[in-house]
């Protein structure tokens, strides 16, 4: 993650608790692949997150494969351009 250097696929992730704490977790990766988001979404378990109430995605495969496998419950949705504007306008500190 230098200028000059390879590019590095970088993992983040965004949460609202229920007591409305904003939490964000960023990790490189070796790989922007499901194994890559797997561990990552591990990770962010064994620190104690609990299994969320909606997950979105970029719709990347690799990443939609991990949810379903570590948040069975939950699917993975990819939020398009038109999903993310009414998200925004519904829930505006949701983006911010």
């Amino acid at each position: 993650m230098h200028l000059g250097q390879p590019r590095e696929p970088v993992l983040a992730a965004w949460a609202i608790t229920e007591s409305g704490q904003k939490c964000c977790w960023v990790s490189a990766a070796a790989k922007d692949d499901s194994a890559s988001c797997r561990d990552f979404l591990r990770d962010l378990k064994a620190r104690g997150l609990q299994d969320p109430l909606l997950v979105a995605t970029d719709g990347a495969p690799g990443l939609t494969r991990a949810v379903e496998e570590i948040f069975p419950a939950r699917s993975a949705s990819g939020v398009s351009p038109t999903r993310s504007a009414t998200l925004s306008r519904r829930c505006p500190c949701c983006l911010t």
